[in-house]
C-alpha cells in the first residue's frame, strides 16, 4: 500500500504528489540512515526521500572522493574513465550532426554542470571554430580540470569557463544564445529538475538542440547486482530517471518555458535524449 506524506513529508519532484511506494532501503553517503529511495505512487518517478541538496558536495568534490574512498577506485583510473566518457559524448554529438555546419557564424555550445571540463575541451579540439563554454557551480573543480587537461594534452584549454548556476538570471541573460546545450549527468542532482530543464530550453536557439544524459533507472544491473544497487543509489542523486520519465521531464520543462504544446522529438536513446527546439 502507498505511504502518505502526512507522516513523511514526501513530495514528488515531478508531479508534486504526496504518496509513494518504497523502492530501496539504503542510500550511499547517508550517515543518518533515514534516507531511502522511493517511487511516486502517481507518476512513478523514482527519487530520494527526502532530497538532500548541498552545493558543498560539488565545491569540495565530495562525490568523487567518497566514491574513491568507498569503492577503492584509484583517482587516476577515475580520471581516465571520465576522459573516455567525455570522448564518447563528443563522438555521439558529432555523429548525430547536432552542431550546424552551414551557418556563417561559428556554432555555440554550452555544457552545464561540466565538472572538470573534459567534454568541453575535447569538443573544442574536435570543432576549433565552435564557441564552447562551460558552466559549473564549483570554481575548485574548474581549476582542477584545467590542470588535469594540461597534464593530458600538454596545452591549456581554449574553453570559456563560467563559475555559477543555471538560474533564471543566467537564462534571461543568455536567451536563444546556443546551438547546442548539454546536461551530462546533471538533472538527477537538482531539487527542481523541471525548472532546470525549462531554463536550459530558454538558452537554445530556434532549431538548436538540448542534450541530456542521466543514469538509466531501468538498468538491469540494479536488480541483478545488490552491490551495483548499493553503489548507484547515493545521496547526491535526488532523482532516478527511466527513459520514459526523462522524456516526461523534457516535455514538462518545455511546456513551462513556452506555455504551449510539446514539439516533435528526435533521436531518443536509452541514456541520451536529443530534442530540437522549434
Amino acid at each position: 500500500m502507498p505511504y502518505s506524506s502526512k507522516d513523511t513529508g514526501f513530495v514528488c519532484l515531478l508531479c508534486h504528489h504526496h504518496d509513494y511506494q518504497p523502492h530501496f532501503p539504503n542510500v550511499r553517503g547517508d550517515d543518518s540512515g533515514n534516507l531511502k529511495i522511493v517511487d511516486c505512487s502517481a507518476c512513478g518517478h523514482r527519487q530520494l526521500s527526502h532530497p538532500v541538496y548541498d552545493l558543498a558536495l560539488y565545491e569540495k568534490d565530495l562525490q568523487v572522493f567518497s566514491s574513491i574512498e568507498e569503492c577503492g577506485t584509484p583517482l587516476k583510473k577515475f580520471i581516465e574513465n571520465s576522459w573516455l566518457q567525455a570522448q564518447r559524448r563528443v563522438e555521439r554529438l558529432l555523429t548525430d550532426r547536432l552542431l550546424p555546419q552551414d551557418q556563417q557564424v561559428a556554432p555555440a555550445c554550452l555544457d552545464i554542470g561540466g565538472g572538470y571540463g573534459f567534454f568541453s575541451h575535447l569538443l573544442k579540439q574536435a570543432e576549433p571554430e565552435a564557441e564552447v563554454e562551460m558552466l559549473d557551480p564549483s570554481e575548485g573543480r574548474i581549476a582542477t580540470g584545467k590542470k588535469l587537461i594540461e597534464e593530458y594534452d600538454e596545452a591549456p584549454t581554449q574553453v570559456r569557463y563560467m563559475a555559477g548556476l543555471l538560474d533564471s538570471i543566467f537564462a534571461e541573460n543568455h536567451q536563444e544564445t546556443y546551438d547546442v546545450v548539454t546536461l551530462w549527468h546533471v538533472v538527477e542532482h537538482v531539487p527542481e529538475p523541471i525548472q532546470l530543464v525549462a531554463d536550459a530550453w530558454r538558452l537554445v536557439k530556434p532549431g538548436g538542440w538540448l542534450s541530456i544524459e542521466v543514469p538509466n533507472a531501468n538498468d538491469e544491473l540494479l536488480e541483478l547486482s545488490p552491490a551495483f544497487a548499493n553503489y548507484s543509489y547515493m545521496i547526491e542523486h535526488l532523482s532516478y530517471f527511466s527513459p520514459d520519465m526523462l522524456s516526461k521531464l523534457i516535455e514538462l520543462g518545455f511546456v513551462r518555458k513556452v506555455g504551449e504544446r510539446w514539439p516533435d522529438k528526435a533521436k531518443i536513446g536509452e541514456k541520451t535524449e536529443f530534442t530540437r527546439c522549434k
